[in-house]
C-alpha cells in the first residue's frame, strides 16, 4: 500500500479580500488628506520666503540706484529697464520683467509678463494731492516721515494681461469696481473707500496707461475701484484722479511690504485702515506706525 505524499506545489497563502482592499485604500486616502495640506503649506512658506527675498533684493537695488544717481527710480510709469545694472536682467529680453519681479505665488509666471509685475510701487493714500507716496519722491530727503515709516512697494496679483487690458476674473483682488459719486475736495479717501466696499458694478475691462502703482486706502486683499464720472461700454480708462488699487497676494492672510529703508514687513489683511493709510504717505507727519 502506497503512502500519499503532500503536494508541495499547492500554496495555502490567502490573498486580499475586497473589504481589505477598500480599507487599505481608505487608510491611504486618509493619510494623503493629512499629508498634502502640510506639503502645500510648506511649499507656500517657501514661496513666501522667495517673495520676501525678491522684495529685499529690489530694496537693495533701489538704494544702490539712489547712491549712484542721488534719486530714486520712481515715477508713475516705470519698467524693468530702470533697474539695468542693479538687478540681474539676463533673463529678460526686450525689456520684459526679469524673474526677480515675479512672486512665485502669483497667478502669472514671469515669462508671461511684458508690462506688469508682482511688485507695485506706493502711490500714496489720496489725502493730499501733492503726497503721492513713493512714486512722487525724488530722493530720500523727500521722505519726511522717515524711511522706516513709509511704504515703497507691495504685492499685487494680476489677471492675464492682453494688450495692456485686464480681463474680468471673478476675483475681487484683481478686478476694479465702479464708484459713481465724486467729491470736490482731495480728502475723499474714507468716502471713496466706503463706497468702494459697497460697489457692485465690475468693469468688464480696465485699460491701464500708467505703470504698476497701488494706493494705501483699503487694506490688503480688499477691493479696487475707479471713478470716471461717466461710463461707456462698461470700460474704465486710466489714469484717473480717483482710484483705489489695493495690494493683494496668494499668501495666507496678507501681503509682503517693502519699506523705504529696505526692510520687508508682513502686513495682515486685518491692519487698521488708519495705520495702512499712514504708512502710505511720505510726508503726512506720521512717524510711528506699529503694525
Amino acid at each position: 500500500m502506497m503512502t500519499p505524499r503532500c503536494n508541495a506545489g499547492i500554496s495555502h497563502q490567502r490573498g486580499f479580500s475586497v473589504v481589505e482592499l477598500l480599507v487599505s485604500i481608505a487608510v491611504f486616502s486618509l493619510l494623503m488628506a493629512m499629508i498634502l495640506p502640510a506639503v502645500q503649506r510648506t511649499r507656500e512658506r517657501a514661496r513666501n520666503i522667495t517673495c520676501k527675498s525678491h522684495l529685499s533684493q529690489l530694496g537693495k537695488a533701489i538704494h544702490a540706484f539712489h547712491a549712484s544717481k542721488n534719486r530714486f527710480p520712481s515715477s508713475l510709469s516705470w519698467h524693468a529697464g530702470e533697474f539695468d545694472g542693479y538687478v540681474d536682467n539676463t533673463e529678460s529680453p526686450n525689456n520684459e520683467w526679469p524673474p526677480l519681479f515675479a512672486c512665485p505665488s502669483d497667478n502669472i509666471p514671469a515669462t508671461d509678463r511684458n508690462f506688469y509685475t508682482s511688485y507695485w510701487k506706493n502711490m500714496g493714500n489720496q489725502t493730499n494731492v501733492t503726497d503721492l507716496g513713493f512714486v512722487n519722491t525724488k530722493s530720500s530727503q523727500s521722505i519726511q516721515d522717515g524711511l522706516s515709516n513709509s511704504a515703497c512697494m507691495s504685492e499685487r496679483l494680476n489677471p492675464i494681461l492682453i494688450d495692456n487690458i485686464f480681463n474680468v476674473t471673478g476675483d475681487i483682488r484683481t478686478e476694479y469696481y465702479y464708484v459713481s459719486k465724486r467729491w470736490p475736495d482731495v480728502s475723499y479717501h474714507q468716502q471713496f473707500a466706503d463706497d468702494c466696499r459697497a460697489a457692485t458694478r465690475v468693469a468688464k475691462s480696465v485699460f491701464i496707461t500708467f505703470g504698476p502703482v497701488y494706493t494705501h486706502v483699503i487694506p490688503p486683499n480688499g477691493r479696487s475701484c475707479y471713478n470716471k464720472g461717466s461710463y461707456k461700454d462698461e470700460t474704465v480708462v486710466a489714469p484717473l484722479p480717483m482710484i483705489i488699487t489695493t495690494p493683494s497676494s496668494n499668501h495666507t492672510g496678507g501681503v509682503n511690504l517693502l519699506m523705504c529703508d529696505g526692510a520687508v514687513r508682513w502686513v495682515a489683511n486685518s491692519i487698521s485702515q488708519d495705520v495702512w493709510m499712514a504708512i502710505g504717505s511720505v510726508a503726512g507727519g506720521e512717524t510711528e506706525n506699529d503694525f
